[in-house]
């Protein structure tokens, strides 16, 4: 996506589950995530489409914004998550200064 886009110039670290033992839920690759870019889990913003992305980076420790698919929209699992918001479109960036 990032080649396909010509937006790989705007990321320090791409890092894939597929890369890890274990995949989602397990943190495994928020945290090697986190330390390939040299900051704590505790300072790192998770965008997450997935329940199990959620459960992940949250047991990363890692602040979660779930951005559902349509189909889990109304998900009344995805309260685990720090916020819930419906699209990108609706993010706003003084938001997220609750969370930390």
């Amino acid at each position: 996506v990032l080649a396909k886009l010509n937006i790989g110039k705007y990321f320090d670290v791409c890092h894939s589950a597929e890369y890890e033992v274990h995949g989602k839920p397990h943190p495994s690759v928020f945290m090697s995530t986190a330390e390939k870019l040299n900051v704590s889990p505790l300072d790192c913003l998770v965008f997450e489409d997935s329940l199990n992305g959620v459960i992940s980076a949250k047991a990363a420790r890692m602040k979660v914004i779930a951005v559902p698919d349509k189909s889990n929209t109304y998900n009344p699992k995805l309260i685990v998550a720090d916020q819930v918001i419906q699209s990108l479109e609706d993010f706003d960036i003084d938001s997220i200064d609750g969370l930390f």
